[in-house]
């Protein structure tokens, strides 16, 4: 359908099933007011739009990479509410009337059309506060969490439509871009600099037409120690994508449970930090399942308690697990298959080639061993914190 403000509507409007996200989308574009809490008074501007920042392990490395730059000013986004009659409230509704006269052309459902006039009345918020903000602290940088994130997207356009640099954090391993996957992660990059992990996602950013040029490899967010040992007990775990798979997660788990019955097994379950452990819970209700783990449990707590993992082809979790020294096996799924090219031998379809890889994993652990570490090259740099401070300091001196 295209984009606004540089974000896909397609992919905005996926978010919209029911009238409250409408309403809601509304509701705060009318009633609250976005303020910016910062911390620090450098020049080079950290800013985080996003109330995950924090949760996920790759996300919590963003936010410690921010606050230990020297030079570093964070800024970090919150609401509050606001009385109706507030001048920018005010100024909002009035406005709202024309981007919803601009959207009735538009072939998208009602509520839809809401939910765009909300977010858009959020975008110009979002800007003001922003834009105070630069006029204060005059930054060299501005980086931003993710710019496939709406306000993100239009921070990186504000400050290059303002001349200054913007680069942008990656928090996952984003595929490259297919005629049949709209948005990777990839198509709405509007900044100066893309902080990449290592060689594997710069090769899926020049596939999807990001330039070679605008990509730097800073190596891997994770801060984990890897495992000493791999445990022995009587379970596997497994490792579930975003509720919005549920077809993908379906089938692993059902190749789970034909697993364990046939190995005598057990297994724990880490649902999407998006979900809840309540929502996977109803469903693995069996007596094949040790336990569906909380948003708060680490990957390091969790891997410590199988003997190995099955994660979907759709999630980043399988890199950082072989990351950390865990034995891993990729479901090579019928619906959406972003990473098999990386995982290579480590990949399953049926539970038979899981049992053969489960068996060669034991049997030849030493070559498995050079599988999994040549997936970890290709997929994190091992520059690490230097190479994230040696590109911010560059960038400080004026010297990119």
């Amino acid at each position: 359908m295209g984009t606004a403000l540089g974000v896909s509507i397609d992919f905005e409007l996926d978010h919209v099933k029911t009238w409250h996200a409408s309403l809601s989308s509304i509701y705060i574009a009318f009633f609250y007011k976005f303020l910016l809490d910062v911390i620090g008074f450098g020049k080079l501007l950290f800013l985080f739009s996003s109330g995950i920042f924090c949760v996920t392990r790759h996300s919590k490395g963003c936010f410690d990479i921010a606050n230990e730059e020297p030079n570093g000013r964070v800024v970090v986004y919150s609401q509050r509410k606001s009385g109706l009659f507030d001048k920018t409230n005010i100024v909002n509704i009035f406005l709202s009337s024309v981007w919803f006269i601009q959207l009735l052309n538009v072939p998208v459902s009602l509520k839809q059309k809401l939910y765009l006039v909300g977010k858009i009345g959020c975008c110009r918020k979002w800007i003001l506060a922003l834009s105070n903000e630069v006029g204060t602290s005059h930054p060299t940088l501005v980086t931003t969490y993710c710019d496939s994130h709406i306000y993100d997207n239009i921070s990186a356009q504000f400050s290059r439509w303002e001349n200054i640099p913007t680069a942008t954090f990656q928090h996952g391993i984003y595929p490259a871009s297919s005629e049949d996957l709209f948005s990777s992660g990839f198509e709405l990059f509007v900044s100066n600099y893309f902080l990449a992990w290592g060689e594997y996602t710069k090769e899926c950013a020049i596939a999807s037409k990001v330039l070679s040029e605008n990509i730097r490899i800073v190596g891997s967010l994770l801060r984990v120690d890897k495992i000493k040992e791999i445990p022995n007990d009587p379970v596997f775990g497994v490792m579930l994508s975003g509720s919005n798979t549920g077809k993908i997660n379906l089938q692993l788990l059902e190749l789970a449970n034909d697993l364990a019955q046939r190995m005598g097994l057990k297994y724990i379950v880490k649902p999407h930090h998006n979900d809840t452990s309540a929502l996977w819970g109803k469903i693995c209700e069996t007596g094949l399942v040790e336990h569906v783990c909380e948003n708060n449990e680490s990957l390091e707590q969790l891997a410590v308690k199988a003997r190995f993992f099955l994660c979907p082809s759709t999630s980043t979790v399988a890199f950082d697990l072989v990351h950390i020294g865990a034995i891993t096996f990729v479901h090579q799924n019928p619906y959406e298959n972003h990473h098999t090219s990386c995982f290579g031998r480590l990949c399953f379809k049926s539970i038979e080639e899981l049992l053969e890889l489960i068996e060669w994993s034991v049997a030849r652990r030493e070559e498995y061993e050079k599988v999994a570490e040549s997936i970890d090259t290709y997929a994190f740099a091992s520059n690490g914190a230097n190479a994230y401070q040696q590109f911010f300091e560059c960038l400080h001196e004026g010297c990119e």
